[in-house]
């Protein structure tokens, strides 16, 4: 279980004396998961969350002012979260590489979609071709066609082939080589 973050813990780290000034932030690493004091950062314009547990979006609504989200390594699966960034008008940075929801089909099409405006998404420029492909898709079809959760891994059996030292049965002997079934 993560930490919770606190106004003291900030003030801490930027060594700042007052809460509601601060622009920068970097609180990479610190086994974070409740973060909702960041919407008291009205000022907030480059915050760094990567490495940390975080599953939400939902509290960046109250940085207006924030232009670059760095939230690389975190919890975050529900791609639909993003939507509670749409309305951070100057978000031109947001890297959410390594997050389960960047491993969504046309996650990237996706966010873009949903936040135009960016300009690098997982410290990849967005180029004016993604931007026309996104505008093409219907986010609400989208984001209903996500699983809910993410879907189980398949196992499959194989044949491992094997020398004569291996004993394990069943198995089936083809001339000084097994083939052992390992389910």
């Amino acid at each position: 279980m993560g930490k919770h973050l606190t106004q003291e813990f900030i003030i801490q780290r930027t060594k700042s004396d007052k809460f509601e000034a601060i622009k920068n932030l970097n609180l990479w690493g610190n086994d974070l998961d409740d973060i909702s004091v960041i919407n008291l950062l009205p000022n907030l314009e480059v915050l760094s969350l990567s490495v940390n547990h975080i599953s939400s979006l939902k509290d960046f609504a109250g940085c207006p002012k924030l232009t670059e989200l760095y939230l690389r390594k975190n919890s975050i699966s529900d791609l639909s979260e993003v939507q509670h960034l749409m309305s951070l008008k100057q978000l031109r940075v947001l890297w959410l590489w390594e997050n389960p929801c960047a491993d969504i089909a046309n996650y990237r099409l996706i966010v873009i979609r949903m936040l135009p405006q960016l300009t690098k998404l997982d410290n990849t420029a967005v180029t004016n071709e993604e931007r026309e492909a996104a505008s093409q898709i219907n986010i609400e079809n989208e984001l209903n066609a996500l699983p809910a959760e993410p879907a189980e891994p398949v196992i499959h059996s194989c044949l491992l082939y094997t020398s004569d030292a291996a004993d394990d049965t069943p198995c089936v002997d083809l001339g000084g080589r097994r083939i052992i079934k390992k389910n």
